[in-house]
């Protein structure tokens, strides 16, 4: 009877709601939640989401780049120039006319269309003016920080009410253990008295067998509560990435009486959950990946600068520097199957989420 009276009790106590700002609890949650492995892995994926986008921003920039050319060649088609058949005798007549030397004699030149110890050096800048694909990108990437974001508040939400209802578990588990604890001690307390009935004739030895059957019972049970303690106590200590025998602090005062009524607890907006928003984002995604792929066949323009120098050996004159520019238009008419292929793809995920 005493150990049904106290089992009821623990029902009773456990029936109440549990406090939720408890400072005890509160520690617990801010160290699980600065040293879980899986949620720094979430805040991991979101920074590289951030530098995605910040790489995809870059795409509008102008790049600049440095190169050099140099180049070596031998043989190759040649250009036959009969200078000095065109000029020679036009010049040896002006010499004889004028009785002078000063028209020399030429001779035939060849030139070649592969020079040999060519040199181009430039400084090249390129910049999209239009480009779909790269809209396209950004906003890929702005949907995967969103959906990152949100699948991060959803952990974190998972994570503190793990915490939270592992550590109301192990103190469940605490409790239930004192409980047969107390049992134990009304149980010996039972037997003490039952012996002194028997010892001055008053009582049976039945019930003497029935309080020592109850006192192994109740030790058998006591074991199996301990036992479950030290796995509640392992589990938790785990959520929080700590030893799997660190000490738990216990707060006797996190149990409070519910003091306000169901029907007065504020309405979800399920617009605004994040599981909504992470399952928003992917299909946002999807889309814009559809878009992305059939931006290849969209014209692209671009702008586009030279400005260096050439020659041959390095030997740089006024003449040699130049520079160039235009607008550059781009245009993939045909490339297999491969666009068509990767829309069907994005396609096929886009269906599976909607």
């Amino acid at each position: 009877m005493a150990l049904f009276i106290i089992l009821l009790n623990f029902k009773l106590v456990y029936s109440q709601e549990m406090k939720t700002s408890s400072a005890t609890l509160e520690k617990y949650i801010q160290e699980g939640l600065s040293n879980n492995l899986s949620l720094q892995q979430e805040k991991f994926n979101l920074e590289k989401s951030y530098l995605a986008l910040k790489e995809a921003r870059d795409l509008y920039h102008p790049t600049v780049t440095f190169q050099s050319d140099i180049s070596a060649a031998t043989g190759g088609r040649k250009i036959d120039l009969p200078l000095g058949d065109l000029l020679n005798p036009v010049y040896a007549n002006l010499n004889e006319l004028n009785n002078i030397s000063n028209y020399p004699q030429l001779q035939n030149q060849q030139i070649s269309l592969l020079p040999s110890n060519y040199q181009d050096t430039r400084l090249k800048i390129e910049a999209p003016l239009v480009n779909y694909e790269i809209r396209c990108i950004n906003q890929f990437y702005k949907e995967a920080i969103s959906e990152k974001q949100a699948k991060l508040n959803v952990f974190k939400r998972e994570l503190v009410l793990n915490i939270q209802v592992a550590y109301y578990h192990y103190l469940q588990s605490e409790n239930v253990v004192q409980v047969y604890k107390n049992a134990n001690d009304l149980l010996q307390e039972n037997l003490r008295y039952t012996r002194i009935l028997l010892k001055n004739g008053v009582g049976i030895k039945s019930d003497l067998l029935i309080v020592q059957a109850k006192i192994s019972k109740n030790n058998s049970l006591l074991v199996e509560a301990r036992n479950k303690a030290k796995e509640a106590a392992a589990y938790f200590n785990f959520l929080i990435n700590k030893p799997r025998a660190s000490t738990i602090e216990i707060d006797t005062m996190i149990y409070v009486e519910k003091s306000t009524d169901a029907n007065n607890e504020s309405a979800v907006n399920i617009s605004t959950l994040d599981e909504i928003n992470q399952l928003k984002s992917m299909i946002a995604q999807t889309k814009i990946n559809i878009n992305k792929e059939r931006a290849y066949a969209l014209p692209q323009l671009g702008f586009f600068m030279d400005a260096g120098v050439q020659g041959t050996d390095y030997r740089l004159n006024a003449d040699d520097k130049y520079m160039v520019g235009g607008i550059q238009l781009k245009w993939n008419i045909y490339n297999g199957s491969k666009t068509s292929n990767k829309i069907k793809q994005a396609r096929k995920i886009n269906k599976h989420f909607n």
